[in-house]
């Protein structure tokens, strides 16, 4: 198995929950940045998701390593890797269908497919010249990209301005959020091959840099219900991520992202019992689910490693 983005947070403790079930390796385009308890001998170079030799080497590791399967982490590969499949055969990815990729890569056009589906999102909107502010304070977040980068957040007019005029020198495009005031939460989604959903791991975040630092299981039945909602509209294949908040006032939850891909809390609902890639490989026409106890819990911490000298 190739686990690509093997620099984030959650490869530390995918090597531990998995090293004596699969065979693990983890790619980056920095190996430096793959956590010191992964052998060298695990870790692979590759590009940026970006470059466009990007898929081409992922074609010479899968044959060079036998990989039957892979996991990418890295919003960049996506639709690389998805819209690759056929030629990557017999090799398989937990990366939903291309067009899936494709929607949820894009947050504006994402917003709007959501609202046309009825599903509560915050009113997304594209930030342009002639945008107003609305008197309700507002997530700002560039379009396309990952969404822990370049997020603004403003209160009143006057920010709004300010904000709107410094993000018009940016080459990216940037979108409005209305934001929701209540409990965040980060939602593994794990599907078979033909799109049953067959698992939902509801993670209250505590607190997060980027990505979680801190969160636990929690299975909230609204939040559950709108994920459910979401899946029959689109049934996305593999595993995905759904990001929320419940409003604290209304009790109503809100989609504000999907990422198509797995996210770093997956390791949550491994250490729960749940597999994504046992899930993904069902075929008995099984329509059970898998659920992972509540109040699990992630808490992430910084970790020192000093060397005599650069590793090989």
């Amino acid at each position: 198995m190739l686990i690509t983005g093997g620099g984030g947070a959650g490869s530390e403790m995918l090597w531990k929950l998995w090293k004596d079930k699969y065979n693990l390796f983890f790619a980056d385009e920095v190996i430096s940045k793959i956590h010191p308890s992964i052998p060298y001998s695990r870790r692979i170079v590759v590009p940026k998701g970006s470059e466009p030799d990007f898929i081409d080497r992922v074609f010479l590791i899968v044959k060079e390593f036998s990989i039957d399967l892979i996991i990418s982490q890295v919003d960049e590969e996506l639709l690389a890797i998805a819209s690759n499949l056929d030629s990557l055969a017999p090799t398989i990815s937990l990366t939903p269908q291309a067009t899936f990729v494709e929607l949820f890569l894009d947050k504006y056009a994402s917003g709007l497919s959501l609202s046309a589906n009825r599903i509560q999102e915050p009113e997304t909107r594209l930030l342009g010249p002639t945008t107003l502010f609305e008197n309700v304070p507002l997530l700002i977040k560039p379009r396309f990209g990952r969404g822990s980068r370049n997020i603004f957040k403003v209160n009143n007019v006057n920010e709004f301005d300010s904000l709107r005029a410094y993000l018009s020198t940016f080459q990216e495009e940037f979108v409005c959020q209305n934001m929701i005031e209540g409990k965040e939460y980060s939602v593994q989604m794990l599907a078979t091959m033909s799109g049953a959903l067959r698992s939902i791991v509801p993670v209250l975040i505590n607190s997060k840099i980027g990505s979680t630092t801190s969160g636990r299981i929690c299975n909230n039945e609204l939040i559950i219900g709108i994920c459910e909602e979401f899946h029959s509209k689109y049934s996305p294949k593999g595993t995905y991520n759904i990001q929320l908040m419940l409003e604290s006032a209304s009790k109503t939850p809100h989609i504000f992202e999907v990422n198509p891909r797995v996210s770093t809390t997956m390791c949550l609902g491994v250490f729960g019992g749940v597999d994504p890639i046992e899930i993904f490989l069902q075929s008995d026409g099984s329509t059970s689910r898998k659920m992972v106890q509540d109040d699990i819990a992630l808490q992430r911490y910084w970790g020192n490693y000093i060397f005599e000298s650069v590793q090989p």
